[in-house]
């Protein structure tokens, strides 16, 4: 029954139109006849229409999209609330938003056609995105271990989490963040995020991703760590490489971390950032913000603690060493004063050494000691 009635709903597409223009339908057979009475009795005294409907497939696409989004951010919220200022002390966690404040960030400003150009500062890393100076789909963010690139990351991750109200990403439809240090001898970017990002959703493929993004009108794109890419200036012909030569995702927001340059890169079409580190006034509010609050002698005492030893106050510029070593003041009442810098560089390598020994546990991550 429900052939024939598909049969004959055929038949009667835009029957009105032509019989408007002068045209006359051919007439039905005897039985054909018959079947469109019982159909139509049996329904409504209407004629039956032939009606393509959509509705199934987008809300499909609509409902695929929505559990791509939760995955990634329940992804995110355990990468960014899991911030260790010393690393091997791991009942020390923190929420990125709790700990992360800014150094300084600077911009390559090259003037027309001219080879070389000049570092210029600007007041935040939210300038990056929003700069018109810096304004491209293709952005390169360097620095040299320890000024908290990947800090950056997690912030950025925690700001389109939350839908932060002044956050560059906060009218984003999709945030892709990841870690190219896993993805050694991975092809697929789309393969990569389902991998890494959603494992935990069975309901989305990669094929779903690509559909999802490829839909969408706003996607930022994050790829941290390229100085840590275990196929790092190899032309394997990966989406990753793509990317960054702007021949994948060539209308979507790309940033890249790195500690230096891509031997192949979208030179023409890339600005260049860099992060240098912490002044003055970013150790006082970081001692205020993820140490002591409203508590004044505390921040008295750690500034101290930096002043008694010049070395030392020079040394935490490197926002990782300055962060570890006020933690590590507050916290352990032996580490208030050091007899020597061999004896705080002792306690930096350990840290060092636990946090690169836990980046070469992640699954598919070469070693990296």
């Amino acid at each position: 029954m429900e052939n024939l009635r598909s049969k004959l709903e055929t038949l009667d597409v835009g029957s009105s139109d032509e019989h408007a223009s002068g045209y006359e339908e051919p007439s039905l057979s005897s039985s054909a006849q018959a079947a469109q009475a019982f159909v139509t009795s049996s329904q409504s005294t209407e004629r039956p229409k032939f009606v393509v409907r959509t509705e199934n497939v987008k809300s499909t696409v609509t409902d695929k999209k929505s559990l791509l989004i939760n995955a990634l951010k329940r992804r995110y919220r355990t990468q960014y609330d899991a911030i260790q200022p010393i690393p091997y002390i791991k009942e020390r966690l923190y929420c990125v938003d709790k700990v992360f404040v800014e150094g300084g960030t600077e911009f390559y400003s090259v003037r027309g056609t001219a080879d070389k150009g000049e570092w210029v500062r600007v007041n935040s890393y939210r300038d990056i995105f929003t700069d018109s100076r810096i304004k491209s789909t293709r952005r390169i963010i360097e620095a040299e271990a320890g000024y908290g690139k990947s800090t950056v990351t997690l912030q950025l991750a925690y700001d389109w989490c939350n839908g932060v109200e002044d956050s560059p990403l906060k009218d984003v439809d999709i945030l892709i963040l990841l870690r190219l240090r896993q993805l050694g001898n991975i092809k697929s970017i789309y393969k990569a995020i389902k991998l890494f990002l959603v494992a935990d959703e069975p309901r989305i493929k990669s094929s779903d991703i690509k559909n999802i993004i490829e839909r969408c009108s706003s996607v930022e794109v994050l790829l941290d760590g390229y100085d840590e890419y275990p196929d790092k200036d190899k032309r394997t012909g990966s989406d990753v490489d793509r990317v960054i030569t702007k021949d994948l995702f060539e209308d979507f927001d790309v940033s890249l971390t790195t500690r230096y340059l891509p031997k192949d890169y979208a030179r023409y079409n890339t600005k260049r950032v860099r992060l240098v580190g912490f002044d003055k006034k970013a150790r006082d509010q970081y001692i205020r913000k993820a140490i002591a609050g409203g508590n004044k002698e505390i921040v008295e005492e750690i500034k101290l603690a930096l002043k008694a030893n010049p070395i030392l106050d020079d040394l935490c510029q490197v926002p990782i060493f300055f962060v570890m070593f006020a933690h590590m003041t507050h916290e352990k009442e032996y580490f208030q004063t050091f007899k020597s810098v061999t004896e705080f560089f002792h306690h930096m390598i350990q840290c060092f050494h636990d946090h690169m020994r836990k980046k070469s546990l992640d699954k598919n991550t070469k070693k990296h000691m």
